[in-house]
């Protein structure tokens, strides 16, 4: 990199592409309600996602403070042709929020109504209750508003709890709770600055194109700057079971009769590390429920399906709720987990597809891909089919009631980038490839937070029927096709469209 002045290392400005000096003086001259900078340190931590495997440097950086202060940048950016990536906490597995060159919206790095959770606004005591967000706001600040007035998110949310929700909302947002969809099925409204530099209300009934084409559409039509998300009331308590099976075809079938009998709130499978060298992987099944009670009934199963194990602990909701983002902060501080290089990958199945996949995934893990600092983790969340209802959200073929998410966390525990490593990422990834292209045979789609697109998976067939619909209505909203490029999905409209 080029660069310019004479501050301290990690202060210096680069210097950027063609159109900065343009850039500045027009944000400067017109009053914008935000800043940019091109500060070597802020240019490289906007380089890289969570997956640490790419690194694509932007010409700029631009933190916002309103809604005004994005329709400013992208209405600047859209005739020149600028690229522009949104980025919420960086924790994308891919490319979705990284630009070669273009300038980066930093939604959570300003100090204004993009990271402000505003308050609880209670519709129907003790049953429903609103509350609008900033995209830049995290999942954590979230909760702790809407926990203090008794509410949680009525969806529930991803168990990290460090992203932002414009972050989530563009990808869709899975939790543990199997009788809901994802989290853009319970928000009700959104503002956003369309790729033309309109600032919108969208809602269900006004402006409904672009609201659907938003939740879940990886932010190609426009910023969400906030979002409306309905909460419903909170228990005071989570009985928490870990059941411990030998098994996988065994934990799945325990899963599904705790389905069958609604038993549990949240629900879901997950494969850890061998107890010993040489066994095989522990399939724990983690069954909680939401309850006022101090000591309520464990969940109930039959003979046969009963766990080899099983640990039974009672804790306030807020403490299940922190529980993950725990450890992961426990990650980043002792094991360096923020550098670390990662290969995660997320998909949709029907329920009977899941087995077999898992059995897969699971048996491509070696003893030394267990043997980390870092755990490796493989994750099976089920979610009632009938509960999604946004159409820019791709569900697996078929007609079980249930369809499963299933997530392979694998963690290199490297942060070089030799050969070596080299040769490891791209062994993975080939293994990775084959599995997955049983998945796309199944019918099954992709959780998109991770860059399947480049495994053999167009993003036309991902959309299925609903590709012509999404395409025209982002090319209508967002017609310079210049936001979050790094998805893949602006040059695949493109193609469509004829562009």
């Amino acid at each position: 990199m080029s660069l310019r002045g004479t501050t301290s290392k990690g202060m210096a400005e680069v210097a950027g592409p063609h159109w900065l000096p343009e850039l500045r003086e027009v944000a400067t001259r017109e009053g914008w309600d935000g800043r940019v900078s091109v500060v070597e340190s802020m240019l490289r931590r906007m380089s890289r996602g969570a997956s640490n495997l790419q690194e694509w440097v932007p010409g700029a950086v631009y933190v916002p403070r309103t809604a005004e202060g994005v329709r400013q940048l992208i209405a600047w950016a859209g005739p020149r042709g600028v690229e522009v990536a949104v980025r919420g906490a960086g924790h994308s597995m891919s490319s979705h929020a990284l630009t070669k060159g273009g300038v980066v919206i930093a939604m959570a790095d300003g100090d204004g109504e993009l990271t402000e959770v505003g308050p609880v606004r209670v519709i129907e005591p003790g049953q429903r209750a609103v509350v609008t967000v900033g995209a830049g706001a995290t999942l954590v600040a979230l909760e702790e508003t809407a926990m203090r007035e008794g509410y949680r998110p009525a969806a529930g949310l991803p168990d990290y709890h460090g992203l932002t929700l414009g972050g989530v909302l563009s990808v869709g947002g899975l939790s543990a709770f199997p009788r809901k969809g994802a989290v853009i099925d319970e928000i009700s409204a959104l503002t956003l600055v369309t790729g033309d530099g309109t600032v919108m209300r969208a809602t269900p009934q006004h402006h409904a194109e672009v609201f659907h084409a938003a939740l879940g559409g990886l932010g190609v039509i426009g910023v969400i700057t906030s979002a409306d998300v309905e909460l419903v009331p909170v228990a005071g308590r989570v009985q928490m079971e870990r059941l411990r099976y030998a098994g996988l075809g065994t934990a799945l079938a325990a899963m599904e009769t705790l389905l069958a009998d609604d038993a549990c709130h949240e629900l879901y499978l997950w494969v850890q590390r061998p107890d010993k060298p040489g066994e095989d992987p522990v399939c724990e099944v983690h069954a909680y429920v939401h309850t006022h009670e101090a000591d309520p009934e464990p969940v109930k199963l039959p003979e046969h399906l009963r766990p080899r194990q099983s640990n039974r602990e009672v804790v306030s909701y807020a403490d299940r709720s922190r529980m993950i983002t725990d450890l992961f902060t426990h990650l980043q501080e002792r094991a360096n987990w923020n550098f670390t290089l990662k290969m995660w990958d997320d998909v949709l199945l029907d329920w009977p597809s899941a087995e077999p996949y898992l059995a897969s995934r699971i048996a491509d893990l070696t003893e030394q891909d267990w043997d980390t600092t870092i755990p490796q983790f493989v994750l099976a969340f089920p979610h009632r089919r009938s509960a999604f209802t946004r159409p820019a959200f791709a569900l697996p073929t078929g007609s079980h009631e249930y369809v499963v998410s299933t997530g392979v966390l694998r963690d290199l525990d490297q942060v070089s980038t030799g050969a070596d490593v080299a040769d490891r990422v791209a062994s993975i990834g080939s293994a990775r490839e084959r599995a997955l292209a049983t998945v796309w045979e199944e019918g099954g789609v992709a959780y998109p937070y991770w860059d399947f697109w480049k495994t053999g998976r167009p993003w036309p067939e991902q959309f299925g029927p609903r590709w012509e619909w999404f395409s025209r209505t982002v090319e209508e909203h967002s017609p310079y096709l210049n936001l979050n490029a790094g998805t893949g999905l602006p040059s695949a409209i493109r193609a469509t469209r004829k562009r």
